[in-house]
């Protein structure tokens, strides 16, 4: 009865562990799909009665000759791996690539509680200590899931936060990861299988028995701590070329500013033309006709000031700019600013991530024919302690959706289509995130970021 309950915890702490592991590395970096609870219960479920199943069918099985017993055992297994990854693209807004990513830094955590657990106190140290001390084994088993992942977390997981695009999803990088994903298991399957079926029908001494296992273990620390060390590799080259491209784009900005500024001194020089021209009227017309000239002249007036005052610098000098470029290209921006503190969002980041979502909405209002939908509402408010921003335009034609992500519709995919990706990205860099709605041609993007 003890070897059953036991071998029965044996197969939670595994599939649980292996669960709690991947799904640590998406929990600062991924946001969670819609009915998230739900989705884990089905298919955390799954997965455990997938481990708890193979308590009976392992006796079955054993029957079976020794090769195909041992293949058997590696295919159950890999489907239970599956079954998890499946479960961490089910439950997170994350691509197959990236849902790869982090499921095998999670393979790679529990794998090494594993080999501390089972191939070195359970098989080597003290292989009696499940059966007569079941107790202090299930607390042995806390403490080193408890302080391994603990430690994961702090020093691991936390830095890992850039995003869920860490890596390009593509068929190739899909194929690339999902090899190193089963290459990776049959490794840790083999050095297991080498310990646990290979080691006790060698006849030899207990020394050599030992050496081999140790040798084994060895090896699977030796691949846990590789697997780190290219994770880690990987994230820092995508790091590097998001920086890269973040270079690209500000060159690109400043290039558009550089027009920009040019097409406001044009903009500035018609007025000016038309205020003189409306002063000389002035000069000339009779009493009848001085009021509606001056009237005029008002007019004029308003529409040349977009100076917009909200009390927050980067705030005015980039509704100010973004209300001379929609005023000349017959757009109407309004704006309700009431929150003046970003709380711990950096300047530079405030910038881009407002000046990328304007921008985008002014791109759509443009190719918008109707001149009374040629509008864009923007809203900087407080609630709680959140900061929500909100960017509603109208838009035409329609809008393809991957990932939660508009797709663009342009050629040049390289350099277009990230405005919102990299708005997503900054706002989950400091623990916040984005929604987007597009109904009725109407495009809405919301943004909210925690200001403590």
């Amino acid at each position: 009865m003890l070897n059953t309950f036991m071998a029965y915890l044996d197969q939670f702490r595994a599939v649980a562990g292996l669960v709690g592991a991947c799904f640590l590395f998406c929990r600062h970096a991924v946001a969670r799909r819609e009915q998230y609870w739900g989705r884990l219960g089905m298919y955390g479920g799954v997965c455990l009665a997938m481990g708890f199943a193979y308590v009976s069918l392992e006796p079955m099985m054993a029957r079976l000759p020794y090769v195909l017993y041992g293949a058997a055992s590696v295919g159950y297994w890999l489907t239970v791996s599956v079954l998890v990854a499946l479960a961490v693209y089910r439950c997170y807004d994350i691509s197959p690539c990236n849902a790869l990513y982090r499921c095998l830094l999670g393979f790679t955590l529990e794998s090494i509680v594993t080999t501390y657990i089972r191939y070195l106190i359970v098989m080597m140290w003290l292989p009696d200590l499940p059966q007569q001390m079941p107790v202090l084994y299930i607390l042995l088993c806390i403490a080193l899931y408890g302080v391994t992942y603990y430690a994961a977390y702090r020093v691991l997981a936390r830095y890992l936060q850039q995003g869920p695009d860490v890596l390009q999803d593509t068929p190739s990088t899909f194929w690339l990861y999902g090899t190193l994903f089963f290459s990776f298991q049959l490794i840790m399957y083999a050095t297991n299988g080498i310990t646990e079926w290979v080691v006790p029908v060698m006849h030899a001494d207990r020394t050599q028995s030992d050496l081999i296992r140790y040798f084994c273990v060895g090896i699977r620390f030796l691949i846990c701590t590789a697997m780190f060390v290219f994770q880690h590799f990987v994230y820092e080259v995508n790091y590097l070329q998001r920086e890269r491209d973040l270079v690209a784009q500000t060159i690109k900005e400043r290039s558009a500013q550089y027009e920009f500024s040019q097409e406001n001194i044009e903009f500035i020089r018609r007025k000016c033309h038309d205020l003189k021209r409306q002063l000389r009227a002035l000069e000339l017309a009779d009493e009848s006709e001085r009021k509606e000239v001056l009237e005029e002249t008002r007019r004029a007036a308003e529409f040349y000031d977009a100076t917009v005052h909200t009390g927050h610098e980067v705030l005015d000098t980039l509704l100010t700019e973004k209300n001379l470029l929609c005023a000349n290209r017959g757009i109407r921006l309004s704006c309700a600013v009431s929150a003046k503190e970003m709380g711990k969002i950096g300047t530079v980041d405030l910038y881009t991530m407002l000046s990328n979502a304007l921008d985008n909405a002014i791109e759509a209002v443009e190719q918008v024919s109707e001149p009374g939908m040629k509008t864009i509402r923007f809203s900087l408010q407080t609630r709680g302690n959140m900061l929500d921003i909100e960017v509603e335009n109208y838009y035409a034609g329609t809008i393809q959706m991957r990932d939660g992500v508009p797709q663009t519709s342009k050629e040049d995919t390289a350099n277009h289509g990230i405005g919102v990706k990299s708005i997503r990205t900054l706002a989950r860099r400091y623990g916040g995130d984005i929604a987007i709605s597009a109904e009725d041609q109407i495009f809405l993007l919301q943004i909210a970021i925690p200001l403590a």
